[in-house]
């Protein structure tokens, strides 16, 4: 089945991004094929994933804001961005390693806020994958068992606004 989602708030935040270009010069501009923003600015249609994505990164928009019209258009600091402040050690052994404390889980199901409070574990990695933009966030459930198991630690990139 072909589910299409209609909506006018949509539109007026496509308005807003455009300002004062032409619609179909700035489509080609951002990268989208004459059809998709035909059918997004004619017809209403709220486009496939890929295009909101398309539409965020060259304009610098949130993706919340874009499709349900929540939040600020511009994407700010998350919380764990602003409040967590990893504090590295340096551990002794062949090749040194870098001591990291992990303070947040995150996992599929009901979004929840990622606010740290107290350590719940701690992780040693080798000084060669340190970033201080890096969050370790362990991972709660099994909704991606064959990729990331229950209890995994994973590292996001908090400077990377990209969404893969």
């Amino acid at each position: 089945m072909n589910y299409e989602n209609k909506n006018d708030g949509f539109r007026a935040r496509l308005e807003e991004l455009i300002g004062d270009e032409k619609p179909f010069p700035w489509a080609t501009r951002v990268g989208l094929s004459p059809g998709v923003f035909n059918r997004m600015w004619n017809e209403g249609i709220i486009p496939k994933g890929e295009h909101l994505v398309l539409i965020a990164e060259k304009t610098g928009c949130s993706l919340d804001w874009l499709v349900l019209g929540k939040g600020s258009r511009t994407p700010g600091p998350s919380a764990v961005a602003s409040e967590y402040k990893p504090v590295p050690q340096i551990q002794p052994g062949i090749d040194g390693g870098v001591t990291l404390q992990v303070y947040v889980t995150g996992g599929a199901g009901d979004p929840r806020e990622l606010i740290p409070s107290e350590p719940i574990e701690e992780i040693i990695i080798p000084k060669t994958f340190y970033n201080p933009s890096i969050v370790p966030v362990k991972v709660e459930g099994r909704s991606m068992e064959k990729t990331l198991k229950d209890g995994a630690v994973v590292g996001v990139d908090l400077a990377d606004r990209r969404i893969v």
